[in-house]
């Protein structure tokens, strides 16, 4: 999914110190260049190797597990929405993500469980996430780290 995560590449800081999400047309070209980023044989839908391709690069040294150094390296993020991105795939909260944890997740974008995510699919869970993550009235898990925003449905 960076990953999945990568279309949050736009949200900015607000004027408040607090973290906002873009709306509209805005949103709409940073979920489109996420898709089209995992894409990576153009043919408009996502395959588990995909997704597994993406997650498994972000892993700089190739140790296995991806850190938020890693994270923020490879996303090109803030650190204030990489660490709140990266803490909700976090849900151990043992400060590292495995690199399979796209692949994990796979079955919340995959609305139809066919083993493949249509571009409707990444719209719809996207959407919701960033929402739920990036929202003032997001819902913190056991650990802190937003874990309802990726099991909302």
């Amino acid at each position: 999914m960076l990953s999945i995560i990568l279309i949050s590449v736009c949200i900015g800081l607000g004027s408040a110190q607090t973290l906002t999400l873009p709306h509209g047309h805005e949103l709409q070209q940073i979920i489109d260049h996420g898709f089209d980023r995992i894409d990576t044989d153009g043919d408009g839908v996502l395959s588990p190797a995909e997704v597994s391709s993406v997650a498994s690069s972000e892993d700089a040294d190739g140790d296995g597990h991806i850190t938020l150094q890693e994270f923020i390296n490879f996303n090109n993020r803030s650190d204030e929405i990489a660490t709140k991105i990266f803490h909700a795939y976090d849900t151990d909260g043992d400060g590292f993500l495995p690199t399979d944890h796209m692949t994990v997740y796979l079955h919340l974008l995959d609305h139809n469980d066919n083993g493949i995510v249509t571009k409707l699919e990444f719209e719809h869970f996207q959407t919701k996430f960033l929402q739920c993550l990036f929202s003032e009235h997001g819902h913190t898990g056991s650990h802190g780290h937003f874990e309802t925003c990726l099991h909302q449905y």
